[in-house]
């Protein structure tokens, strides 16, 4: 399905990016961390501010501004580098998989691991943001992956809700000033 992506200065969107054929790639810690590396990266050097995410085992949701930049091209930079990284890191550690990511390919290319294109949605009112905060937060508790939105591992609840600093794994999240 082809989603259609808005480009709008100064304002915040919920973005969702999703692997190809719903791989769960990111079970294994060491995926992960180059989600979060790659995310940081973006953070320090390109604009993006992330004030909520959840990474689940085959999709990541964020809710984040993008500066000056767009949000078609951060995101792409983003799906790009990890997309290397994972397939790199595939080919050494999960042959299988990663074998598998080369039968997925679009045409032209050699592997797949996320879908062609990604959602993001303006979010355009303070009721709309709280929803898609709350709908982030909670996704590992409605598919049945944790009890409490603080359990999931690959989450910012804990660093929002709670103050806490830095996650588990690294990724920093901004706060917000709107």
């Amino acid at each position: 399905m082809k989603w259609k992506n808005y480009n709008q200065e100064d304002c915040c969107y919920f973005v969702t990016a999703t692997l190809r054929n719903f791989t769960p790639l990111f079970a294994d810690k060491e995926i992960v961390s180059s989600i979060f590396d790659s995310l940081n990266f973006l953070r320090r050097n390109k604009g993006l501010k992330i004030y909520a995410y959840v990474v689940m085992p085959e999709h990541v949701h964020l809710v984040a501004s993008v500066g000056d930049a767009s949000v078609t091209t951060l995101i792409g930079d983003f799906k790009r580098f990890t997309s290397r990284k994972i397939a790199k890191w595939l080919r050494v550690n999960n042959p299988p998989l990663f074998e598998k990511l080369k039968a997925d390919a679009y045409k032209g290319q050699n592997y797949a691991v996320w879908q062609e294109t990604f959602r993001s949605e303006v979010i355009y009112g303070r009721k709309f943001l709280a929803q898609k905060i709350d709908y982030i937060y909670n996704n590992p508790v409605r598919r049945g992956l944790v009890e409490e939105p603080g359990d999931w591992k690959y989450t910012s609840f804990n660093q929002a809700e709670n103050d806490e600093g830095l996650g588990e794994e690294g990724l920093i999240v901004d706060k917000m000033d709107f």
